[in-house]
């Protein structure tokens, strides 16, 4: 099956790209046109988003993004609130991408979100107009002026924040200090840092310039999936990162960890990240196999699914290393140390996915790059 699903498993080169992007617009598309479907919408706005739906050729830069997620969520919720505010984060969203468009609304209570590379204001009143090279963005009466530049967007005139973008390749990584729309977080997790410092976004930066020298696959196997890092507090001792079913290309990673460390997180939640994608297709299992099976990440017991979630970000940590390893990268005492932890990980968790027939196609996509591990 992974010969028909490239990319999810592990990258694998363009092939698998063109795939993930094809199964990432098709999501985003019909999410588009349900909520047409669900609610009225400004008459603007429904004509942005009914031009957005018949385009064929969005990249998976603006197709994998968490308003998609968060649209899909208050749907199947039927959360009218929430479906309006999302709506409205949207068309921000395809002007952002490069759509066209005129329009205004106006939201129950203020929140924030950006416009390419800078952070908008908070605001409860909105006007766009853009025709896809220059936007005029008008929040509580203050105006706005970008002009595109290449694929990013330069500030013209107005008061806005710039946000620190990293990654050797386009389209870059986002970090994001905390905003006022942040959730989602688990009660474990450290806060969210209130703004991103030099030496936070030079770590960042570190740790994609690893990925670029040393396990280049990785680095454009992360940078497709991953938008924006919610970047935590330093917390000595460990580090915190996690990925969310209603939050699709946004993660949270802590601040100020080591460079391998950081890339590792990146590796880890990426593989997350395909894994949501993919299953924008179907379920991994079929239902079959009700049994808990123990989890070492966690140490409780998982249902199968949840075993294949951690067990494939496993493997490509696993990965990771091993091309670092034979790169001959800084830091190897930091693989050394860590690359028996991870793979009495995956063994553990691999013994009761190989030969599942509980597994559906897809679950075998994920799985059946690491087919070797099974022997370790």
């Amino acid at each position: 099956m992974d010969a028909l699903l490239p990319g999810f498993g592990a990258p694998c080169g363009k092939r698998g790209e063109d795939v993930a992007a094809t199964v990432a617009r098709e999501n985003a598309r019909e999410v588009v046109r349900r909520l047409l479907q669900a609610r009225p919408l400004p008459r603007e706005i429904s004509e942005l988003l009914e031009r957005w739906t018949a385009r064929k050729d969005s990249t998976i830069s603006a197709c994998w993004h968490e308003v998609f997620s968060r649209i899909a969520f208050a749907l199947r919720k039927q959360d009218r609130d929430l479906a309006a505010a999302e709506s409205i984060r949207l068309a921000i969203h395809l002007g952002e991408s490069g759509e066209p468009g005129q329009w205004k609304a106006t939201v129950a209570s203020p929140f924030q979100c950006s416009w390419g590379q800078w952070l908008l204001p908070a605001f409860e009143r909105i006007a766009v107009e853009s025709d896809g090279a220059q936007v005029f963005v008008r929040l509580e009466g203050k105006r706005i002026v970008f002009a595109k530049a290449g694929l990013a967007w330069a500030l013209v005139k107005g008061a806005v924040a710039p946000l620190a973008l990293v990654g050797s390749r386009s389209p870059k990584v986002m970090l994001l200090p905390r905003i006022s729309h942040e959730e989602n977080r688990p009660a474990s997790f450290p806060e969210p840092v209130d703004r991103i410092t030099p030496e936070i976004a030079d770590r960042w930066q570190g740790a994609f310039q690893f990925l670029r020298l040393y396990a280049p696959g990785y680095l454009r196997w992360v940078q497709r999936v991953v938008r924006q890092i919610g970047v935590l507090h330093a917390v000595p001792g460990t580090v915190h990162s996690g990925s969310y079913e209603t939050r699709h290309g946004f993660i949270h990673a802590s601040a100020l960890a080591s460079i391998p460390s950081s890339a590792e997180m990146a590796v880890h939640e990426a593989a997350h990240q395909y894994y949501l994608l993919i299953s924008r297709l179907g379920s991994v299992d079929d239902g079959t196999d009700g049994t808990l099976y123990y989890s070492p990440l966690v140490e409780k017991k998982r249902p199968l699914n949840r075993i294949l979630f951690a067990f494939h970000a496993c493997a490509n940590i696993l990965a990771f290393y091993r091309l670092c390893q034979a790169a001959a990268s800084p830091h190897q005492d930091y693989f050394a140390r860590n690359e028996n932890v991870v793979l009495s990980q995956m063994k553990q968790l691999g013994e009761p996915l190989f030969g599942n027939p509980a597994l559906t196609s897809l679950g075998r996509a994920l799985l059946d790059p690491w087919e070797f591990t099974a022997s370790f």
